[in-house]
Order: structure tokens, then C-alpha cells, then sequence
């Protein structure tokens, strides 16, 4: 994918062999792009008609494979790490909300869903790309009922909304664990957790607090 720039002096005329991969074969300073390791043999020719000949080859190294994570899907406000071989440096872009742009793994925490490109150089200063697309999911949009007060002896309803399923603890003086609506009947003070997840996975927490 590069370019290399010969040049040869000398004479009053240049042929350059072979011609495919020069932008012009007749000039004494073409630019060759192969696509492999070339020899190019340059004929020069005096202004007395005399002919010599030189050679030099171009090496040309191949492009770092780059092996890079999936594309993902996340929970807003959630990190995953990505990760990246195939080279001695990388530089990830956009930098922002990455733990560390110029390292073959670093943490993202995006806030939209975003496109990671990798830049990867290898020994031998050769680079490539590989790409990333991380999509984010929503959190709940969640409530939960208000603080509640009771007597001995008394109950409280509970109640939380916006996921499909939902995680109370402790779960010893409720009466389910896993509903919308338990009945807390609890013997002294008690906060309780409820776990709020949605149809994507998601997941918030929320707290109750029953005062006996």
C-alpha cells in the first residue's frame, strides 16, 4: 500500500523494468507501488548512445494481521474491555472513554454507541486497521415504592416497576422474592434490595427501607 520513490542518474534517457507497478517507466525518478518484494532494472542511455544497466529491489512487507474483539452489545453505564493483537503499538480511536487509547486492551465505557478503529504498527512499521462496534442497551427506567412505617406485628405492600424480572433481598420476611409486589412483614427495621432488570438484560438497583 505504499509508495517508494527510485531515482537513477546519468544518462539522458531511463527505462524502467518492469513497468506495471510505476507511475511512468521513462522518467529517471519514477514512483513504484508494488504489491510484493520487486526488482526493477533501470536502463540508462548516454547522450553517445552508450547503455548501461543497474538493479535494486524493493522489499515489500506484509500488513500485521489484526485479530480484534467482536463487535458487542452493553448495558448504559456499563465498561467492557476491548482488545486487540497483530503489532508492537496500537492507537484506539475515538479516545474518548477509553481507559487508555495507545494499549492493545483498554476499557471502554462508552455513553452512545460507538465505532472503535484500531491502528496497529508492526516491527516493521507496517499498519492496519480493525474495527469494533459497541451498541448500548437501555437501563430500566424504574420505580420503587416510597419508605414505609409500621407497627409490630403490621405488614407493608412493596412495590417496584419497569423491568420483567425483579430480585428482592433479603427475601426471609417478604412474601415472594422474585415479584413486582411482595408484602414485607419484617420484625424490625429493615432496607430492602430490589433488583430491577429489563428485556435487554439490564439492570438497576433500588432500596426500600420498611421502619417497624
Amino acid at each position: 500500500g505504499d509508495t517508494a520513490f527510485l531515482h537513477a542518474s546519468g544518462g539522458i534517457d531511463y527505462q524502467w523494468f518492469p513497468a506495471q507497478s510505476l507511475n511512468n517507466s521513462s522518467i529517471s525518478n519514477p514512483q513504484a507501488y508494488p504489491t510484493n518484494t520487486t526488482d526493477y532494472v533501470v536502463v540508462v542511455s548516454d547522450k553517445n548512445g552508450c547503455v548501461d544497466t543497474d538493479t535494486l529491489r524493493i522489499n515489500v512487507n506484509p500488513l500485521p494481521i489484526v485479530t480484534i474483539t467482536s463487535d458487542a452489545t452493553i448495558c448504559a453505564t456499563s465498561r467492557i474491555q476491548l482488545d486487540a493483537s497483530g503489532g508492537v503499538s496500537y492507537s484506539w480511536s475515538p479516545a474518548n472513554y477509553l481507559s487508555d487509547p495507545n494499549i492493545p486492551n483498554p476499557t471502554a465505557f462508552p455513553i452512545m454507541p460507538t465505532t472503535y478503529t484500531v491502528l496497529v504498527t508492526d516491527a516493521n512499521g507496517c499498519q492496519n486497521t480493525g474495527v469494533i462496534n459497541i451498541s448500548i442497551n437501555p437501563l430500566p427506567s424504574a420505580h420503587v415504592s416510597p419508605d414505609a412505617a409500621i407497627c409490630p406485628g403490621n405488614s407493608a405492600q412493596l412495590w417496584a416497576d419497569g423491568g420483567v424480572n425483579y430480585i428482592w433481598y433479603p427475601d426471609s420476611s417478604l412474601s415472594c422474592a422474585n415479584c413486582p409486589d411482595p408484602i414485607a412483614t419484617p420484625t424490625e427495621t429493615t432496607t430492602y434490595q430490589v433488583s430491577i432488570i429489563n428485556g435487554f438484560g439490564c439492570m438497576v438497583t433500588k432500596y426500600v427501607t420498611v421502619t417497624v
